[in-house]
């Protein structure tokens, strides 16, 4: 094989690999943005669960301990 060839080879190998990391790397950039995405659903949640039991929780208080308000 010619000089030139074995070259030409590594450097294609090079791209080749180059491209891979890049496209490897695309992919878990978008799993851990989706993941992000996840956790902040699962925060939502967490918070409207924490504001209904706040309003209930006031809302008992506030008919057996009138005085408190």
């Amino acid at each position: 094989m010619a000089e030139g060839e074995v070259e030409k080879g590594e450097g294609m190998l090079a791209t080749a690999s180059l491209h891979h990391t890049s496209v490897v790397k695309r992919e878990h950039d978008q799993a851990s943005i989706n993941n992000q995405e996840e956790w902040v659903m699962e925060l939502n949640e967490l918070i409207e669960l924490i504001d209904a039991s706040s309003t209930m929780f006031m809302s008992l208080t506030d008919k057996r301990f009138p005085a408190i308000n």
